[in-house]
């Protein structure tokens, strides 16, 4: 007498609509602007490098709007620092380690590309 094999299936799941009473049922997806602040101390040659970068991105991201902000006095930049108001800040490595270990920044290492991500034994551990 021949065996044969049981297949058992799952019947797939009833679709179900949306509750009308839930918030997450009435609120449409919103694609909001996004603003990104960059601070920088770069003049010349630098400067027109990266004011090309974020034309190329906001070319290619049209809902993020990048503001450039060309600080030249650290002074400036501690405060801004303090009151939160930094997205992004390129400036001498100087402080960096000062600054991590204050809380002040952040390492962005999670948000990056692992291909870009090493640890540079030049530069000071909070400064990677």
């Amino acid at each position: 007498m021949p065996r044969h094999k049981l297949r058992l299936q799952r019947k797939p799941s009833p679709r179900r609509e949306p509750r009308t009473g839930h918030p997450q049922a009435a609120a449409p997806r919103v694609r909001r602007e996004i603003e990104l602040g960059i601070w920088h101390n770069w003049v010349g040659k630098s400067e027109a490098a990266l004011v090309t970068l974020v034309d190329q991105y906001t070319a290619l991201h049209p809902r993020v709007r990048v503001t450039l902000h060309l600080v030249r006095d650290q002074t400036e930049v501690e405060a801004g620092l303090a009151a939160g108001a930094i997205d992004v800040l390129f400036w001498s490595a100087a402080r960096l380690g000062e600054w991590a270990d204050q809380g002040t920044i952040a390492p962005l290492t999670q948000y990056a590309d692992p291909m870009w991500v090493r640890e540079d034994t030049s530069i000071p551990p909070p400064a990677w």
